[in-house]
């Protein structure tokens, strides 16, 4: 995941307090949100570690690899999934997204026909905050004010980088909480859809992926070759 909005410090005094006001009725019940503890490691992380060094070794290979016509293509028929899939709702919508790092699924054409079609897109800024928290700004900004770290909880889909998603919807993301801090804000309701590449989603023959109680399930896998595809 590349955070690359801006390299400014939050300016909060510059933010829209509509979007920066905090909503705590839509977390409370979530232990971490704006916190987020370092525990003690357990067999369970270790396991997560393995599997995220082979993951990354993967998509290193991939980069080294794909072709730019290959990699364009990806990023073409992400776009298109979730476009169609907005379109679908027939209003327009709050995302959050993220821009891409090269080894992952790329969304730099995803942010952009989201923007086309009169959507608002969320992404990350540069600078993360002390306790593993995300601030946000709006993509279509040029300015990219940022909107504080609560921005997150307008969002009517939230979009979220990770490296593997099991047939329950567990996610193992990059390993770094801010994401787990972050989804803390996200309303119960709101589809969380992670973007991977297709060989990244596991079958329901596979082995489950190991899962803390502060982990949220993803609604949907998001992949270049089987588009938009929701979990039971």
């Amino acid at each position: 995941m590349a955070l690359s909005c801006s390299l400014r410090q939050p300016n909060r005094e510059c933010c829209r307090s509509s979007w920066a006001e905090p909503r705590p009725h839509l977390y409370a019940g979530w232990p971490y949100a704006g916190r987020m503890p370092r525990p003690t490691p357990t067999a369970a992380d270790s396991a997560k570690s393995v599997l995220r060094n082979e993951v990354r070794a993967r998509r290193r290979i991939r980069r080294d690899t794909q072709t730019r016509d290959e990699r364009a293509a990806a990023a073409v028929a992400l776009a298109d999934a979730v476009v169609e899939w907005a379109a679908s709702l027939a209003r327009p919508l709050v995302f959050t997204a993220y821009e891409s790092w090269p080894t992952e699924p790329p969304t730099e054409v995803l942010i952009a026909k989201l923007v086309a079609a009169r959507h608002t897109v969320l992404v990350p800024l540069t600078h993360p905050l002390p306790d593993r928290t995300l601030d946000w700004c709006d993509a279509a900004d040029p300015g990219r004010a940022p909107l504080g770290i609560t921005a997150i909880a307008h969002a009517d889909a939230v979009l979220v980088p990770g490296l593997v998603v099991d047939g329950h919807g567990t996610r193992l993301g990059q390993g770094g909480g801010y994401y787990d801090v972050a989804l803390g804000y996200v309303r119960p309701s709101v589809p969380v859809i992670a973007v991977l590449w297709d060989e990244e989603v596991r079958g329901d023959q596979d082995a489950p992926l190991p899962r803390a109680p502060h982990d949220r399930s993803v609604s949907a896998v998001l992949t270049p070759g089987r588009g938009l595809t929701w979990l039971p």
